[in-house]
């Protein structure tokens, strides 16, 4: 998913620079987030109702969730709560699996900023930020690999966006790489 992600980002930002020499961050943003928000927002209000009619048990901690996964901060909620993602069986959360779109949420914020500064600063040939994407990813593959301990709970890990930003980098690095196709 992560991939997928950095690959479709990176390829977008590719195509509105060749066809109309800049991207349009206003638009991208009003776009990203109204594809993402306004399905969430259903789906929230969905298992609000849920919960509070049939599973009133679990009602108070999903509404609680509510805020984090709504704005894209869920894995730092979560883990900011001290919740374990691998130790959670039995306790029946509807959104712990939200986490995900939060991360991609704080990418499709990031990456995009981080794409135009390579550009515009360093580079101005693709293969370059290619090799930077990938360079960035064993990096971020590196810090994960370094902060890893058998012997404790991997959630830090799992919901790390510096950890897991590889797969998005890496992703990018494709799209990048794989420039004589669009042209």
């Amino acid at each position: 998913l992560f991939v997928l992600a950095g690959f479709l980002i990176s390829r977008n930002f590719i195509i509105e620079n060749e066809n109309f020499g800049k991207v349009d961050f206003r638009s991208y943003y009003i776009n990203r987030f109204q594809k993402l928000l306004l399905p969430l927002l259903s789906f929230l209000l969905l298992i609000i109702i849920w919960t509070y009619n049939k599973q009133p048990d679990i009602y108070y901690i999903t509404r609680k969730n509510i805020p984090s996964v709504s704005f894209g901060f869920n894995n730092i909620y979560q883990l900011s709560q001290g919740f374990s993602y691998f130790e959670a069986h039995g306790n029946f959360n509807p959104l712990t699996h939200l986490w995900a779109l939060s991360m991609e949420m704080q990418f499709y914020i990031l990456f995009p900023i981080l794409l135009r500064f390579f550009y515009k600063e360093f580079f101005k040939d693709y293969n370059s930020i290619a090799k930077i994407l990938i360079a960035l990813s064993l990096t971020s593959a590196i810090i994960m690999a370094i902060l890893y301990n058998p012997s404790k709970d991997p959630t830090y890990l799992y919901y790390s966006f510096i950890c897991r930003s590889q797969a998005f980098f890496i992703g990018g690095a494709g799209a990048f790489a794989y420039i004589p196709i669009y042209a």
